[in-house]
């Protein structure tokens, strides 16, 4: 593997063990209990999973269809998907 590749797989546990482990620390202390503010609740895999994707490497400013830049269209289909089931889940009209 080239160096680049072997900077850019090497996992935190490797790269910072210090942070890594602090990191740990905190996910076991929001494990034992609840947080009653909502902002500091506990989230799921699937969200942490999403947003520790290739995702936020991705400059997107800009509506689907009209960035400012370009190779958002993956992004294009996340954000319409979103709006969309958005719009279900509260039974909106589109249109509106």
């Amino acid at each position: 593997m080239d160096p680049f590749s072997a900077w850019g797989n090497t996992p935190l546990k490797t790269v910072d063990p210090e942070i890594h482990d602090l990191i740990e620390k905190e996910k076991r202390r929001q494990c034992r209990g609840i947080e009653l503010i909502a902002s500091e609740n506990f989230t799921s895999f699937a969200v942490m999973e999403a947003l520790g994707s290739t995702l936020t490497n991705k400059y997107s400013e800009g509506m689907p269809g009209n960035r400012y830049h370009g190779g958002n269209e993956f992004i294009d289909e996340i954000e319409n998907l979103c709006r969309s089931r958005a719009l279900q889940a509260f039974h909106l009209d589109p249109a509106k």
